[in-house]
């Protein structure tokens, strides 16, 4: 049987639990508006360099590759973001199977415990701030650029969490390397020092400009993840709260009552009868 001792016991963990989860919601809902920001600053500039991209080609197109998949896995650096890693490593495990011998680059705290723990061999491991600033992805640009031009990737993927809205994020996979784009016509732009140079410049930089936006959406989910999950938790919270006050309640009511009747019960008992015996 509950005691009243039990149920304060388990009012003040709630109460804790109630505290915490209202401060990472915060803290989150402050990274979230923060990202979410400098996602739409950036976003006009990003579209401009994709549009002026579509006039290059690959400048390692004829390299010698040996034909590898490398995918690239965006998971968060923590847990308390509901179902947000979950969902993205079983979608990963359906990505790598059949695969042969595929080349994981882990990004994120909690994806290099999960893949490690799962056995699965990570080529490099990467681990970024919950804002990302442009010269993380800079760095993390020049070594999936660097990877692929060497040969030893032939594709580069990018396994990550769409971005929807604040309460939905979907798991994806896109195309990073080789570049995918529409060729524009070759005499729309003049190029100078020349366009070799231009394209080769200029291919590195769409690049690093893509994995900047990964890793801005990944913020964003990460983000709205953890701020839902945590305001479902305080919710739940409340409401665990006000169920133990009312059965604690119910309980002190209860043993006052058993005291007034077992009182009353007692004096009745020692009240002498009629005939003037007790």
């Amino acid at each position: 049987m509950i005691t009243q001792r039990d149920l304060k016991n388990k009012l003040k963990s709630v109460n804790i639990t109630q505290k915490l989860s209202d401060a990472v919601k915060s803290i989150s809902a402050a990274k979230y508006y923060r990202i979410n920001s400098a996602y739409n600053d950036f976003l006009p500039y990003a579209q401009a360099l994709n549009d002026l991209s579509r006039t290059i080609t690959d400048p390692y197109a004829g390299r010698t590759s040996s034909g590898k998949k490398c995918f690239v896995v965006i998971s968060s650096n923590r847990g308390l973001c509901g179902g947000y890693n979950t969902n993205l490593f079983n979608f990963f495990k359906t990505l790598i199977e059949g695969q042969n011998n595929p080349l994981v680059i882990a990004c994120g705290r909690r994806g290099i415990d999960v893949l490690s723990s799962n056995n699965i061999k990570i080529k490099k491991s990467f681990v970024f701030s919950d804002i990302p600033s442009y010269s993380e992805s800079k760095a993390f640009g020049e070594y999936l650029i660097n990877l692929y031009a060497s040969g030893e990737a032939g594709e580069i993927i990018m396994v990550y969490q769409k971005f929807k809205n604040i309460l939905v994020q979907t798991p994806e996979f896109t195309t990073l390397l080789p570049l995918n784009f529409e060729t524009g016509e070759e005499d729309e732009y003049t190029f100078y020092p020349g366009k070799e140079e231009v394209e080769k410049a200029l291919f590195e930089k769409v690049i690093k400009n893509q994995v900047h936006f990964f890793l801005m959406e990944w913020a964003r989910g990460v983000n709205a993840a953890t701020m839902t999950a945590m305001r479902t938790s305080s919710d739940n919270a409340k409401k665990l709260k006000a169920d133990l006050e009312l059965t604690l309640n119910r309980k002190r009511q209860s043993s006052v009552t058993s005291g007034v009747t077992e009182t009353s019960h007692s004096e009745n008992s020692n009240t002498p009868n009629a005939e003037g015996g007790k």
